[in-house]
């Protein structure tokens, strides 16, 4: 199976790597103009998709510039030892907290493996990057040199706390910084699986967003907007909701996890992906956001 291909504007390209054979999982970006950038790798077990997919837009490894990492969890960046050796002379891009994972992803791995049961043995496995590709990470920049282009790279640290987003011009590559694939009655849930979500952070972090005015905002679940306002201002609402939804679950005295699965009654997909991904990832991030809100009730006692 191929890699999915959609430009989004003029050297902006958004690839869908079909993890587990089919679109909708994961989106990566590949911007052309004036540097080429990938922004997020996939996991390894598409690698070759997303190698392929690139070369059919006409760039060879060695033209690429910049391999960004947005965040060290599998899927997004399981796959950088295969597209590293392939773009060779690419600086990667992280942010300090990543770069211990990239030599050594086995904690990574390891939590993807233990809650996504069957999906793991499919999203491959989490080569370290090698000895040889190290002098190439920089985890220090701000922005990258692009000429008239002006870039920001930002730290967003709500959704994992080795999390970076870039912002070009008016549009941020957003990583996980919100999630429009799933929700609860209509309610986006947000991207806060467990142990790294931080509540207070995740709201600043959207704040930071909108305060932007972006014209365009590309997630990695799912898709490009051209309504960043509104779609940011729709993952504040929601947070609000929801933890009104979980505090008076909680108050009426069910555990996390009962709270979790009376929320998932309402949950609906789109694009829609396996419906058994969906209960778990979407249980994840819902046990995830349970325990930020219980932190944060705890703290103001």
């Amino acid at each position: 199976m191929e890699a999915k291909i959609e430009e989004i504007s003029d050297g902006v390209y958004m690839i869908d790597p079909c993890l587990f054979d089919s679109m909708g999982y994961i989106a990566l970006y590949f911007i052309t103009q004036p540097k080429r950038i990938l922004f997020d790798v996939g996991p390894s077990v598409t690698a070759e998709r997303v190698i392929h997919a690139i070369e059919g837009l006409g760039y060879k490894g060695e033209q690429i510039d910049y391999l960004f990492v947005s965040h060290v969890h599998v899927e997004h960046s399981g796959g950088i030892s295969k597209i590293a050796s392939w773009a060779s002379n690419a600086k990667i891009i992280v942010s300090p907290a990543s770069v211990r994972h990239l030599t050594d992803p086995s904690k990574m791995y390891q939590a993807y493996t233990s809650s996504y049961g069957r999906f793991a043995s499919l999203i491959g496995d989490y080569q370290p990057l090698s000895q040889s590709s190290m002098p190439r990470v920089v985890s220090t920049l701000s922005e990258l040199p692009l000429g008239d282009r002006r870039s920001r790279i930002i730290q967003c640290v709500g959704h994992a706390h080795h999390q970076v987003c870039l912002q070009l011009d008016g549009s941020l590559l957003g990583a996980d910084i919100l999630s429009t694939q799933f929700r609860i009655n209509d309610q986006l849930l947000p991207t806060s699986t467990p142990p790294s979500f931080n509540y207070p952070k995740y709201t600043e972090d959207l704040d930071t967003a909108l305060a932007l005015n972006l014209d365009r905002l590309m997630v990695s679940h799912y898709g490009a907007f051209d309504n960043p306002t509104e779609i940011i201002t729709k993952a504040l609402d929601s947070l609000k909701w929801l933890r009104h939804q979980v505090e008076s679950l909680l108050k009426e005295g069910l555990l996390a996890d009962e709270v979790a699965d009376t929320l998932l009654k309402g949950l609906n997909c789109t694009p829609p992906v396996d419906n058994e991904y969906a209960q778990i990832k979407a249980k994840l991030s819902l046990i995830g956001f349970i325990n930020g809100v219980i932190k944060v009730r705890s703290e103001k006692v």
